[in-house]
């Protein structure tokens, strides 16, 4: 059975010395961004990343039928946020706290310079941790790809590489909960991030123990791709087959990366290698010098492997398929040793497979007939689709949810716990919502309602968007038609 939304009960502050709660302003209820306050989920903050940054809540009220959000201030840019504030408000049911728009940048300049010390600190959660040094990872390759100008930044990508080092070191499931946190689409940004990522424990499962390397390893694989913004876009993104001209321009863009990269001082030989090397393969069939298996560094060797299986499996609607992760394992597998590293790749399966047997793979790592007859085997299992459909948001008025006009989306994984889509339109976590599926097949017209639980935002102009499938009961609109306003937990 679908797990059932909870209601918080109305929650009254208790003020600590120094605290403020006071009005910052409200809006209808939807985008938190279109309110300017930016959502930081509670459990996962580092604290140090806080300072000098006012922190709000947003409570949920209703104006004639209308619901609104209410956004409150909880602490002065001059009262220090610490964990008995946090402590207070996730005994409250309190998930999220919310920053202005304007102080964005500061947060994130704050996250990055403290984000070793969040890496070492055995008291925080493995899976915070990853969840953070990825989502901090993405930021900073958004920015490099905005600006390709990478002396003021490698400072960053070092201090980012050695807190990724630092986790997989210290933690056996690192590989597991970095996988997790992995966004498996194909905008440039999380690929590379993906690569960068997964590239560390697998050079640790092969047997490299150098911190120094290591961290080097990881700056190669976040780098790799680095060559595609010289590529035009409608080329990285054309649907369908790719013509001659376009796998011409396409295959330059290792040699690209190497130009740009041979600019700036402190970009070592592996660097400029594994950005050379990535897409040549062991029978010397690969580009953009058709180099061998003996020719290509052991890391190339690595990346080649990694940046494969991401992008075989990563979905993005301009793609003509998307390949399962059994499905990927099982091409790296028959491909080895004509084209991939067979250590390499055995590597990768046995980190795969544990980090399913840690319940951080969404898919079967086994391969299953369809997708229509997997749906019924295991509760949380998820599978791709490429799916037309609308999302309606869903609003409490009298005894019955209203159904708003639906938004047009592209749903690309489902399982009987959850459906993710891609969407144009922002839609901010804890919305409830009503989900029309529109493809072929046995999932033709199916319906779904749920709350949202993810927002992804990619500068590409898309978002990936995550739902808990859910009932919503009566006795949980009874709770939200409740006239006390309510924290909102999501």
């Amino acid at each position: 059975m679908a797990a059932q939304l909870t209601a918080h009960p109305p929650v009254t502050f208790e003020k600590p010395e120094g605290d403020m709660l006071r009005s910052g302003g409200s809006a209808p209820s939807g985008s938190s961004a279109n309110s300017g306050y930016f959502p930081l989920a509670l459990d996962h903050l580092p604290l140090g990343a806080l300072e000098n940054i006012p922190i709000h809540l947003r409570t949920m009220i209703k104006k004639n039928g209308v619901a609104f959000s209410k956004f409150s201030l909880y602490c002065t840019s001059a009262t220090r946020f610490t964990e008995y504030h946090r402590a207070r408000l996730r005994e409250a049911g309190v998930r999220f706290v919310y920053i202005q728009m304007a102080s964005q940048t500061q947060f994130r300049q704050q996250v990055e310079k403290c984000i070793n010390e969040v890496a070492s600190d055995p008291a925080a959660a493995i899976s915070a941790k990853a969840e953070l040094i990825y989502d901090t990872s993405v930021e900073l390759i958004n920015e490099l790809l905005t600006d390709p100008t990478l002396a003021d930044k490698m400072g960053r990508l070092e201090t980012i590489s050695r807190a990724i080092t630092t986790l997989v070191i210290n933690d056996d499931s690192a590989f597991s909960h970095l996988f997790a946190a992995s966004q498996h689409d194909f905008y440039t940004a999380t690929h590379m991030v993906n690569v960068g990522t997964w590239m560390v424990p697998l050079a640790y499962a092969l047997g490299i123990r150098d911190t120094s390397q290591l961290n080097e390893i990881c700056m190669a694989g976040v780098l790799h791709d680095i060559g595609k913004i010289f590529i035009p876009e409608e080329v990285l993104n054309k649907r369908g087959p790719l013509s001659d001209d376009d796998w011409a321009l396409l295959r330059q863009h290792p040699q690209l990366g190497v130009d740009h990269l041979s600019k700036y001082q402190h970009i070592s030989e592996l660097i400029l290698r594994v950005t050379l090397e990535h897409h040549e393969r062991m029978d010397a069939t690969g580009y953009p010098r058709a180099f061998n298996g003996e020719q290509m560094h052991l890391v190339s060797r690595i990346c080649a492997v990694v940046d494969s299986f991401d992008a075989m499996t990563a979905y993005r609607p301009f793609k003509t398929s998307t390949k399962s992760f059994a499905q990927a394992l099982q091409i790296l597998q028959n491909e080895a040793p004509a084209k991939y590293d067979p250590a390499i790749v055995d590597a990768w399966i046995k980190l795969m497979q544990h980090a399913e047997n840690d319940g951080a793979v969404s898919q079967s790592l086994t391969p299953e007939p369809s997708p229509e007859e997997r749906l019924g085997r295991r509760l949380h299992e998820r599978f791709g689709i490429e799916c037309p459909a609308r999302v309606h948001r869903l609003e409490l008025q009298g005894d019955s949810h209203i159904e708003h006009e639906g938004l047009a989306v592209v749903a690309h994984s489902i399982s009987h716990g959850g459906l993710a889509f891609m969407s144009r339109t922002p839609i901010e976590p804890s919305q409830l919502v009503r989900v029309y599926l529109q493809g072929n097949g046995t999932l033709a017209n199916k319906q779904f309602e749920g709350q949202l639980v993810r927002c992804r935002h990619h500068r590409d102009g898309w978002h990936d968007i995550g739902m808990k499938i859910v009932s919503i009961s009566a006795e949980i609109q009874s709770a939200q038609a409740a006239s006390s306003p309510q924290i909102n937990d999501a």
